[in-house]
């Protein structure tokens, strides 16, 4: 069963990220890719973690979306050729736990959507926060928050 649907104040968060543009088809595998590659740049710099792993959402479409992944870190560091800083926003947000394989996600993001229209509140940034690792929890127990920062 899904979190309820909460409003909360969040803080901008620093983080070390890459941003890609991928096939809708290719998402999951691209940011398994993404989060290995900025894991093994924080471990090798030393860097302290301040959150789990998440995606953020600049655009999507049926075929493609512009995201940016990575990892919360204490504070900002020097940037490689791929991976950057980034900030991700602060603000007032509305924010459920979907529970369950990423596929279904959607469901919880229509239930977001409907809140928010019943609400009469304008969301703008998007994200999702990884709660738990898929290579060890079972799909149905994977736990994903999703952020929709509102005005």
């Amino acid at each position: 069963m899904d979190a309820p649907i909460e409003m909360v104040d969040v803080k901008p968060k620093d983080a070390m990220a890459i941003r890609a543009m991928v096939s809708n088809e290719r998402m999951g595998e691209a940011m398994g890719d993404i989060f290995y590659r900025v894991l093994e740049f924080l471990a090798e710099s030393g860097a302290a973690f301040d959150g789990p792993p998440f995606a953020f959402y600049h655009s999507y479409s049926d075929e493609r979306t512009d995201m940016t992944c990575g990892f919360p870190v204490s504070s900002p560091m020097e940037a490689d050729e791929e991976i950057r800083p980034f900030t991700l926003p602060g603000g007032r947000a509305v924010t459920a736990v979907h529970v369950g394989p990423y596929h279904e996600v959607m469901g919880t993001y229509l239930k977001v959507q409907s809140f928010l229209e019943d609400e009469g509140l304008h969301a703008t940034d998007m994200w999702e926060y990884y709660l738990n690792d898929p290579d060890e929890t079972p799909p149905e127990k994977l736990l994903t928050q999703l952020y929709w920062r509102v005005e």
